[in-house]
């Protein structure tokens, strides 16, 4: 099973910071980076399935192609149907979160300050979504 994780951010200074909570949590070596919401659509939609994620880690507010308008993209993808998202953001507005589960978000989390919490965070979701939780193979994918 593939253990990529996508992280869609448009901030260099969150890509670096995340880059390195990654690596203090032993897990960037399934790290891949997708600079904005519209390079991850076009990534999704023409990757063969060989680094297809196990999980997407979404930023929400992102200039253009922001987090919202990438789950409903992501509908429209037949594989993506199981594909686990979720929501990283610093709002914690109720609007917001609500609109991240409407589109099909699977989790909606506040990104933690303190930059050991944010390891822990990415070890603790590394652990459900990747290593214990079992999802269905996507009809017309084997």
């Amino acid at each position: 099973m593939d253990k990529t994780v996508l992280l869609i951010e448009d901030n260099p200074d969150e890509i670096l910071l995340a880059r390195r909570a990654f690596a203090k949590a032993g897990l960037e070596e399934g790290l891949r980076i997708a600079d904005g919401g519209a390079a991850a659509c076009s990534l999704l939609r023409q990757d063969g399935g060989e680094a297809w994620p196990a999980l997407v880690l979404l930023d929400w507010q992102m200039p253009g192609k922001d987090g919202l308008m990438v789950l409903h993209e992501l509908s429209e993808l037949r594989r993506a149907a199981v594909l686990p998202v979720v929501v990283l953001s610093s709002s914690d507005d109720p609007g917001d979160i609500a609109a991240a589960y409407a589109a099909g978000a699977n989790s909606y989390l506040r990104k933690p300050v303190d930059f050991d919490l944010f390891v822990q965070l990415l070890r603790d979701l590394h652990r459900y979504w990747i290593a214990h939780n079992a999802l269905p193979t996507p009809r017309g994918h084997t």
